[in-house]
């Protein structure tokens, strides 16, 4: 009766954590799609840019040619930010579902990690735009009217800049206060390590403490096997370094155990 309580037991703390990492990669999942769809709304205007815009021929070829590269790294960080965010939707959601066993982890920390790849990319294309946007200026306007909009481009960059980094210093954590279930999906549900943290302890005294008792209940195990299956001999061996290792010699099979 215990172990069935018990197997209930870890079968519902499982799939609750699944659920919880199933929660995290939806939000990994509509995170990315939000900022594909926004690059790939970007990705078109710099197809327009390098298609429409045409220059007269006496414009400086240094000018025209600072233009089209930073359109192309517009276009490029677009395209890489959308072909990014469908790989790792398509792959993390396929990986998370259809994958085996702890499967789910794998793909939510996995799309978190390609979280910072996905947004310098689409930084990057956000940058190049507002450069090719200000090398048009002067290429195309007055230099009274070229001079006020590259001062609203600094303007907005700067501003970009700032809040970015405001926001991520507001929203900042450490990877290593944040909830994690790596412990409840692991093979050992309710090892000494999860045990603690769910009890807001770090000692490694009383980890070491835990586990100890933990295995010499599992030598005490080996020896109610013994018996049942009929104990011919029993060797008790000290080690090195003090850790005893007790070994069972039944008539059908030999049991060790030991810390």
């Amino acid at each position: 009766m215990l172990a069935a309580d018990k197997l209930e037991l870890t079968s519902l703390i499982k799939k609750s954590a699944t659920d919880l990492k199933g929660k995290e990669l939806e939000l990994n999942k509509s995170n990315f799609e939000a900022v594909g769809t926004q690059a790939a709304v970007l990705a078109g205007f710099a197809v327009c840019m390098i298609v429409k815009i045409d220059f007269p021929e006496d414009v400086n070829p240094l000018s025209s040619s600072l233009y089209y590269f930073f359109a192309v790294v517009n276009l490029v960080g677009n395209i890489a930010c959308v072909a990014s965010v469908a790989c790792v939707n398509i792959m993390g959601t396929s990986l998370g579902l259809r994958g085996p066993d702890g499967s789910m982890l794998q793909a939510a920390d996995g799309m978190h990690k390609q979280r910072d790849r996905i947004f310098w990319a689409f930084t990057t294309a956000l940058v190049g735009c507002a450069l090719a946007t200000l090398v048009l200026a002067w290429l195309k306007m007055q230099p009274v009217t070229a001079a006020l909009c590259t001062a609203v481009v600094l303007y907005g960059v700067a501003s970009g800049v700032k809040v970015s980094l405001h926001v991520q210093n507001l929203f900042q954590y450490k990877e290593t206060e944040s909830g994690k279930v790596d412990d409840v999906l692991s093979s050992e549900t309710v090892g000494p390590e999860s045990f603690v943290r769910q009890l807001g302890v770090d000692s490694d005294t009383l980890i070491q403490l835990l586990a100890k008792i933990r295995r010499r209940r599992q030598v005490l195990l080996l020896v109610a096997l013994a018996r049942r299956d009929g104990l011919h001999s029993m060797v008790v061996r000290r080690q090195a370094a003090g850790t005893p290792e007790v070994i069972f010699r039944t008539s059908s099979v030999v049991l060790t155990g030991g810390q």
